[in-house]
């Protein structure tokens, strides 16, 4: 039984230490005056359970794909990418990306929040 090498996507570095860890996580994530992101984790499968944008605020994306959810929130020329996965690297919590891009200046910020699933 050595074919666990030869798995077409065993390269796929994203999907070898922990695939979907077990267990369940409930989370509510806010980016101030932004929106709050809503979402479920339950062993392997994600379900995002609510997307409520701030004052001012529009959701231009919103679905889960095989990583997590994935939300955007836009304002004029300001776009808020809510970008939840597994992080491997952080013992397997769940990790929520919020990156946060001005068009009109080009600046991007990064932020990085952690949740742990029980």
């Amino acid at each position: 039984s050595d074919d666990s090498d030869s798995d077409s996507d065993s390269d796929d570095d994203s999907t070898t230490t922990i695939p979907n860890p077990g267990g369940f996580a409930s989370v509510s994530h806010t980016v101030d005056s932004v929106g709050t992101v809503a979402f479920t984790y339950d062993n392997g499968t994600w379900t995002l359970t609510s997307v409520s944008p701030a004052a001012g605020w529009t959701v231009s994306e919103s679905y889960v794909d095989a990583e997590g959810p994935d939300v955007s929130f836009e304002m004029g020329e300001l776009e808020v990418d809510v970008d939840v996965e597994i992080d491997e690297i952080e013992n397997g919590q769940i990790r929520v990306r919020v990156r946060t891009e001005n068009d009109s200046t080009d600046e991007e910020t990064e932020v990085f929040s952690y949740y742990a699933i029980s």
